[in-house]
C-alpha cells in the first residue's frame, strides 16, 4: 500500500474514499469520489466508476428492463383480449346469397319494408341476432316503425335468445 510520508504530502495526494491509507488512482465518473485501483468497478461506458455506482447503474437498468417487459406483456395481452372479444363471423351457409342480395337492396332503398322483413327473418334463421338488431334499428331510424319489427325493450337489454312459446297440443 502506498502511504503518504508527511502531512504536507498527504494534503497534496488524493486518497481513496474507502481506504484512507491508499493513494487514489482515479475519480469515479458518476459521483466524483477518489478511488484506488481496487475500488474501481467494471462499468459499461469504459470510464472509471466505483463499485456502489456500478451497482446502482445495474439496478436502474434492471428496473428499466422490468418496466419494458411489463409494458410489452400488457400490450400483447391487450391485443390478445381484443381478438378474443371480437365476434366470430356468422357463416350464413345456404342463405348467404339471399342475405347479400337483400342487404344490397336495403342499402339502395333503406325504407323497403318487404326486403327488411325478409332479411330479418333470414338473419334470425341463421341466428345472427346482433345484426338483426342493427338492421331493425337502422330501419326504424330511417323509416316508420313496423309492428312486426318491434319487440319488448327487455329482449334487447338482456342480449339473450328469445325462445318461442312451447307448442301446446290441442285437447283431443
Amino acid at each position: 500500500m502506498n502511504e503518504p510520508t508527511s502531512s504536507a504530502a498527504a494534503a497534496t495526494l488524493r486518497l481513496c474514499y474507502r481506504h484512507s491509507d491508499t493513494v487514489a488512482s482515479n475519480s469515479c465518473s458518476v459521483c466524483r469520489r477518489q478511488v484506488c485501483g481496487g475500488c474501481l468497478g467494471a462499468s459499461t461506458n469504459q470510464s472509471p466508476t466505483c463499485h456502489p455506482c456500478v451497482t446502482a447503474q445495474r439496478r436502474r437498468g434492471q428496473g428499466v428492463m422490468a418496466g419494458a417487459l411489463l409494458a410489452v406483456t400488457t400490450v400483447v395481452v391487450g391485443i390478445g383480449a381484443w381478438f378474443v372479444a371480437q365476434p366470430a363471423p356468422v357463416p350464413y351457409g345456404e342463405h348467404l346469397i339471399e342475405i347479400t342480395r337483400l342487404s344490397a337492396r336495403i342499402a339502395s332503398t333503406p325504407c323497403d319494408e318487404q326486403s327488411t322483413l325478409e332479411l330479418v327473418e333470414l338473419l334470425n334463421k341463421e341466428r345472427d341476432y346482433p345484426r338483426t338488431i342493427v338492421v331493425v334499428d337502422e330501419f326504424r331510424a330511417a323509416c316508420r316503425p313496423v309492428p312486426r319489427l318491434l319487440w319488448p325493450p327487455t329482449a334487447r337489454a338482456c342480449r339473450c335468445r328469445i325462445s318461442p312459446a312451447p307448442y301446446k297440443t290441442p285437447p283431443a
